[in-house]
């Protein structure tokens, strides 16, 4: 069972079209995909596709938390440093 609508080395990642990203994301969400949700997921990893640059890991976009039933937005793995992160875009308070 993979845990993450998208895993990948932080290389991979860094070298993969954003639009591939949307794909595979996309191919593995079990849900209608509405505009604010894919405007996110490419937010995203605009913004993590920048601050990896300079780090070689693994990453997981929306990895299932195993008991929980919970998403984390993105998991990145550095070394023996595991990132848990949630992104809050564009959210209206």
């Amino acid at each position: 069972m993979n845990r993450a609508y998208y895993t990948s080395t932080i290389s991979e990642f860094r070298e993969s079209s954003p639009d591939a990203i949307l794909g595979v994301m996309t191919r593995h969400h079990e849900f209608d995909l509405v505009e604010l949700q894919r405007n996110a997921w490419i937010d995203q990893t605009t913004i993590l596709r920048r601050a990896l640059a300079p780090f070689e890991g693994s990453i997981y976009l929306e990895f299932a938390v195993p008991r929980m039933g919970k998403r984390i937005d993105a998991l990145v793995i550095i070394g023996s440093v595991v990132f848990v992160i949630e992104f809050k875009i564009k959210k209206k308070v």
